[in-house]
């Protein structure tokens, strides 16, 4: 079990709270937010809040754990449904789940209303440690070849979109990733 800092919900109450649950979903978005010079507080053992924006971001792979902090938006890559995370999800947060995972309604609904956003799994070959994704604007070639980051390629540009990136940023930053 991770540690995290203590009372989560009250340190970070006033920003939109973002969980990742996957690292290597979390790894490329910390990096897109850094790429694109976007500010966020990223969540830690040792970290405190800062003021100077609007986002907190948590990235763990234990539901558990994670579920004290409340969020707004929950990104789910984990092959399993969190349903204590979504109990704990912010009436009218935003779940962006694989469609790979049985949603909610079909094991049991969340006690909270949020919005469910399913993502397919990311289209792409890979050759010589990189791969080419299929997107809506063409093939891309990115450097990437873990399919833990790949997988999950559509669900962190849904987030992205969510936090005001945009798909051409998004893109941009994604060629410019090396894992």
């Amino acid at each position: 079990m991770e540690l995290l800092p203590g009372n989560m919900w009250e340190d970070y109450k006033d920003k939109t709270r973002i969980l990742i649950l996957g690292k290597g979903a979390g790894t490329l978005y910390t990096y897109i937010l850094n790429f694109l010079g976007r500010e966020m507080d990223l969540i830690t053992p040792e970290s405190a809040p800062t003021s100077s924006n609007d986002f907190a971001l948590l990235i763990s792979d234990d539901p558990e754990s994670a579920s004290g902090y409340s969020p707004n938006i929950v990104l789910q890559t984990l092959p399993q449904p969190v349903n204590t995370v979504l109990d704990h999800l912010v009436a009218g947060g935003i779940y962006i789940f694989p469609e790979a995972v049985e949603t909610p309604d079909k094991t049991e609904a969340p006690a909270v209303y949020c919005r469910q956003i399913p993502y397919p799994a990311s289209s792409y070959t890979l050759a010589q440690g990189s791969a080419v994704v299929t997107t809506d604007l063409g093939p891309l070639p990115v450097a990437v070849s873990d399919p833990s980051v790949l997988d999950h390629l559509e669900g962190v540009r849904i987030l992205c979109q969510h936090t005001g990136i945009m798909e051409e940023a998004f893109y941009e930053a994604l060629m410019n990733y090396r894992s």
